[in-house]
């Protein structure tokens, strides 16, 4: 009864936990948090594309390598499209949550560093 829905290149899916853990990301951060995953995930994507590219390149492989092009482009329009769309709450309570975390990382970076190089 499930066979065919697996066979759909359209299927869309994710581990449970992922889910349970985007949907407390939501609840807390309202759409704000999709977004940001979103891109998140598109420019990890987009970066092994990249990747591949300069590597299928030094390996003489043209055609895969413009084929991979055209993909990591597709991705990079998908990136600029959600940079455009608004979210209807959470930006504010995101971009606060971000900063403190780079303000703790930053600390404790600063309170791990000694200052005595080698």
């Amino acid at each position: 009864m499930l066979a065919g829905h697996f066979d759909d290149p359209h299927l869309i899916s994710v581990p449970p936990k992922f889910g349970q853990t985007l949907q407390s990301l939501t609840e807390n951060f309202g759409d704000e948090a999709l977004r940001q995953i979103a891109l998140f995930a598109l420019g990890k994507w987009f970066s092994i594309h990249t990747t591949v590219v300069e590597d299928l390149v030094k390996q003489g492989e043209t055609h895969a390598a413009l084929s991979t092009t055209m993909d990591a482009t597709r991705i990079s329009q998908c990136i600029s499209i959600l940079e455009c769309v608004g979210s209807f709450s959470g930006s504010d309570e995101w971009r606060e949550m971000v900063r403190i975390f780079a303000v703790e990382a930053v600390a404790d970076a600063y309170e791990g560093d000694t200052g005595d190089e080698d």
